[in-house]
C-alpha cells in the first residue's frame, strides 16, 4: 500500500504547523483517505484544537512506542462527527522524557522508524505535528518521512528561515547518511493578511492577493522560482480560527461563510495526487 509520511516543519513558532497538520488531516480524510497524525510536540496543542482530553498515561500515547512497543498503537479518532478515519497519536508532556533520552539511546532517533517497519499502521497518510524547534523531536519524524511540507509566516524573519531549514535538512541527510531523504513538498505561506505591506511585498502581490506584473526580486515566489522548490497557494488570517479552536472543530465547519473556505485543499489535492501516482 502507497502511504504519505508528511513531516509539517518549521524553525519557527506561531506559524501554524498544528492549525496546518490537522486541516491538512481533515480534507484527506473527507477525501475518503484514511489518516493518522502523530503529535510529537509536548505542549498538547492538539487537544486545545480537538477536545481530547490531557489526562492521559504514558502509554497513551506516544511514549508507548518508546519501551518495548508491541505493535499496538494508542490511536483516538478526532473530529469524528466531521470526517470519518481521523485518529491521533498523542505527544503531550509524557514525551518529556523521549527528548531527554532521543540522543543516548542507539537507535533514539529512529524510534519511529523502526516502529512503522516493524508494525506498519494501515493508513493511507500519516502527518507528523513538529514542536517550534526542531530538535530533538522533529529528526524522527523527518527520518520516517517521505515528505515534508513547510508553513511560514510572510513575515522578514521567516522568509529569513528558509535558507536555515534548507541548510537543516541537508546536514541531517548527510549526517544520518540518508539515501531516499524526504522530498520537499512545499512552502506554505500562512496568517496571510493582504492588508499588511509586509505580506504583500514578501509574497509578491496586491491587496487583492494577485501576483504583480512586476513583483520585486526578493519577494518569495521569485526566490522559490530560483532554487526550484514550490511556493503553495496562501493560507490566509481568518478570526474564524479562534472560534473554530474555541469550539473544537475544523475551521469549514464553523458557518456558512468559513465553508467556502479551501486554503488547505491543494495541499490535500497534493498528497492525494503522489497517492494515486
Amino acid at each position: 500500500m502507497k502511504q504519505v509520511r508528511l513531516l509539517i516543519a518549521s524553525n519557527a513558532g506561531g506559524s501554524g504547523k498544528t492549525t496546518t497538520a490537522l486541516h491538512v488531516a481533515y480534507e484527506l480524510a473527507r477525501a475518503g483517505k484514511k489518516v493518522t497524525v502523530v503529535e510529537l510536540d509536548h505542549n498538547g496543542s492538539i487537544s486545545a484544537f480537538t477536545g481530547l482530553t490531557d489526562d492521559l498515561k504514558p502509554d497513551q500515547t506516544l511514549h508507548k512506542l518508546w519501551d518495548n512497543f508491541d505493535g499496538n498503537y494508542p490511536l483516538e479518532p478526532f473530529w469524528s462527527e466531521y470526517a470519518p478515519n481521523l485518529f491521533v497519536l498523542r505527544g503531550g508532556r509524557w514525551i518529556e522524557r523521549i527528548s531527554r533520552e532521543i540522543s543516548t539511546r542507539g537507535r533514539g532517533f529512529y524510534f519511529l522508524v523502526d516502529a512503522l517497519e516493524d508494525h506498519p499502521l494501515d493508513v493511507d497518510v500519516i502527518i507528523f505535528d513538529t514542536p517550534a524547534t526542531l530538535e530533538p523531536m522533529g529528526i524522527p519524524g523527518y527520518l520516517a518521512a517521505t515528505h515534508i511540507l513547510c508553513p511560514i509566516k510572510p513575515e522578514i524573519k521567516d522568509a529569513e528561515m528558509v535558507a536555515q531549514l534548507i541548510t537543516w535538512t541537508t546536514e541531517k541527510n548527510r549526517e544520518f547518511r540518508l539515501k531516499q531523504p524526504p522530498q520537499i513538498l512545499g512552502f506554505v505561506p500562512t496568517r496571510v493578511d493582504y492588508s499588511q505591506s509586509v505580506h504583500r511585498d514578501i509574497l509578491g502581490v496586491d491587496e487583492k492577493g494577485q501576483a504583480l506584473e512586476h513583483p520585486p526580486e526578493d519577494c518569495l515566489p521569485k526566490i522559490f522560482e530560483a532554487i526550484d522548490l514550490t511556493l503553495l497557494p496562501p493560507v490566509k488570517q481568518s478570526a474564524y480560527y479562534l472560534s473554530a479552536c474555541r469550539l473544537k472543530q475544523p475551521l469549514p465547519t464553523l458557518n456558512a461563510r468559513t465553508a467556502k473556505n479551501q486554503d488547505y485543499r491543494p495541499i490535500a489535492d497534493l498528497i492525494e495526487s503522489i497517492l494515486n501516482s
